[in-house]
């Protein structure tokens, strides 16, 4: 009868929690408006809930934790709830709960019970079934990695990482300890045996593995090395409609024409969060998504009306521009800390000159679980900036352009007003690829360009062939330029960081409608002395920061760009870096 009861008990609480409790949090799915956060109530009743549905299984005679993962099983993934649930639950539970687990695990550790007698008994079996176990698994999944052609390097780390264990381990063995399948002494082995195999296999996946070295490339990917009659590539990723108006403004005024054309390769960066998995989706052309409505219905929940938004506005710049320009539309769905992947890999493949990314402040607010926060927006730019393969371009919008170009179209053609853009050119590989993007705006008839050179005192600080390089750029382009009345060149010598904040400051400031600056590499120190210390922003670079803060009293936009870096050396890329314990320390969060 206790078999029965229990079969019994396991099928009532299963249909119970797929058929009520399911069609419960689906209700409240449909009852929360679209971008909006799931109502405090119902998140409460939820977290709850998990409380009920462990005190049912245990009363039922199950396991207690089978209650919790059931409920988290029949969870709606994704947003809102999904997503909602996440948000609220991750920092108690990492912060909180998480530490006294593992406080558990350390009270049950005993090294001193690891006596000659018990280890000839007891102990002794079992570390021979867990370096048998380490050497059996790790060899039969590279010898798996190696049949499928996987390259060896990335076999070994495969082996390894499959050997890590983490909390789900810790928290197994302590599970054992209560239905007296081990001991302290038996729980003390396997605690330590995780130890030293996740000690030992966390050094050895940094050095053997290295994500970023597809995006390390020998060719140039850049604008200054891209001909100006051929079609230029460049990925746009943003996380709403805002910041999408705000950079296809600046990229009209940069002027893409029918002999200079840009390919742009728009992608929408959607935060998953929860148990869904990340998707990269590529949007087809209206004609073809309508011979494949159903295709599209079977999506459609997993899309939102933002999403829609997003996409709808890409195909509209597409159709208004389609004589100059090509836009290829994306939607990712992932985590926040892997997205500047899918960005980085699009331009690697598309072969693009530039990433273009806008620079978003925070907000106090929580965002639409549908979009990035702005706060994770700003986490995605630096992380695409530490592995772009190409140039990166980042655009802090003020609106001030959108004003300008919005007041400008009401006026007639004859009163066409004109936009006023300043180069701060301080030297050194960005600010040649700031330059060289600047000059592709000197055919747009409605921009007048400033270019402003800082050079040190005395020549004091100098790198011989960044200068050379330096010199070489800047008499292209004013040879290229002189003959143009819209366009104007000036040196400022300049003996420390002092003067060349005092030389930006006294410009008329709020004459200029877009500043744009390289972003750091190569930068003559003495330029910059006394200023970078001060820097706290290192997306934006010194100047870029100066010119885009509060303090600055201008409301024009900011243009930062970074240059590609290459990989010269072409060889293995742990040995070309610095050692960064960083990183190596950042990877024992898969045992936490």
């Amino acid at each position: 009868m206790a078999i029965v009861w229990y079969l019994v008990s396991v099928v009532i609480f299963s249909g119970f929690m797929l058929l009520v409790v399911r069609g419960a949090l689906e209700w409240v799915v449909a009852q929360t408006p679209e971008g909006k956060l799931v109502d405090q109530n119902y998140i409460v009743m939820i977290l709850m809930g998990v409380l009920v549905a462990c005190f049912l299984t245990d009363m039922l005679g199950l396991s207690i934790g089978v209650g919790p993962i059931w409920l988290g099983l029949v969870v709606p993934h994704g947003p809102p709830l999904g997503s909602t649930l996440a948000i609220r639950s991750e920092t108690f539970i990492h912060e909180f709960l998480m530490p006294f687990s593992f406080g558990l695990v350390g009270l049950n550790t005993n090294v001193y019970f690891l006596t000659n007698d018990i280890w000839d008994q007891e102990l002794s079996p079992l570390v021979y079934m867990a370096i048998v176990g380490f050497i059996t698994k790790f060899i039969a999944v590279v010898a798996a990695a190696v049949f499928f052609k996987v390259p060896t390097r990335d076999s070994l780390t495969l082996g390894l990482m499959m050997n890590l264990k983490g909390q789900i381990d810790m928290l197994l063995y302590l599970h054992w300890i209560d239905k007296r399948i081990v001991g302290l002494p038996g729980f003390t082995i396997l605690v330590l045996q995780t130890l030293v195999i996740t000690g030992i296999s966390t050094p050895l996946i940094s050095f053997l593995y290295d994500p970023n070295r597809p995006y390390r490339i020998s060719k140039h990917r850049t604008i200054q090395h891209t001909p100006p009659s051929s079609e230029m590539g460049l990925v746009l990723a943003v996380s709403n409609h805002e910041a999408f108006s705000g950079l296809i403004t600046f990229l009209d005024l940069v002027y893409p024409t029918t002999s200079s054309p840009f390919s742009i390769y728009a992608i929408q960066l959607v935060e998953l969060m929860g148990r869904a998995s990340p998707v990269f989706i590529e949007e087809e052309d209206p004609v073809v998504e309508e011979e494949e409505d159903q295709e599209e219905e079977r999506h459609e929940s997993t899309r939102s009306k933002r999403v829609d938004q997003v996409q709808s506005a890409f195909r509209l710049y597409q159709e208004t521009r389609d004589e100059c320009v090509t836009l290829h539309a994306y939607t990712a769905h992932a985590p926040k800390r892997l997205m500047y992947q899918d960005i980085c890999e699009l331009a690697l493949v598309k072969k693009t000159a530039f990433i273009l990314l806008p620079y978003q402040q925070e907000r106090l607010n929580d965002a639409a679980p549908t979009e990035l926060r702005n706060s994770g927006m700003l986490s995605v730019n630096a992380d695409v900036l530490a592995h772009t393969p190409c140039s990166v371009c980042i655009f802090y919008d003020k609106g001030r352009l959108r004003n300008d170009q919005q007041h400008s179209t009401s006026l007639s053609r004859g009163r066409q007003e004109t936009y006023r853009f300043v180069v701060l050119f301080l030297g050194g590989a960005d600010n040649r690829e700031a330059l060289h993007l600047a000059d592709r705006m000197t055919v747009n008839p409605d921009i007048t360009l400033t270019v402003i050179r800082f050079l040190a005192f005395n020549h004091e600080g100098e790198d011989e062939k960044e200068k050379k390089l330096d010199d070489g750029v800047v008499t292209w382009f004013w040879v290229k330029n002189e003959g143009k009345d819209r366009v104007s060149y000036k040196e400022v010598v300049v003996k420390n960081g002092a003067e060349t904040l005092a030389a930006i400051q006294a410009m008329n400031v709020n004459d200029y409608d877009l500043w744009i600056t390289g972003k750091r590499e190569g930068i003559n120190p003495k330029i910059l002395e006394g200023l970078a210390e001060w820097s706290e922003n290192h997306q934006l670079g010194v100047i870029g920061e100066t010119v885009a803060g509060s303090i600055f009293a201008s409301d024009g936009s900011v243009l930062v760009v970074q240059q590609q870096v290459r990989n010269r050396k072409g060889g293995d890329a742990f040995l070309n870096r610095k050692f960064d314990y960083k990183s190596l320390v950042s990877s024992w969060s898969c045992f936490r």
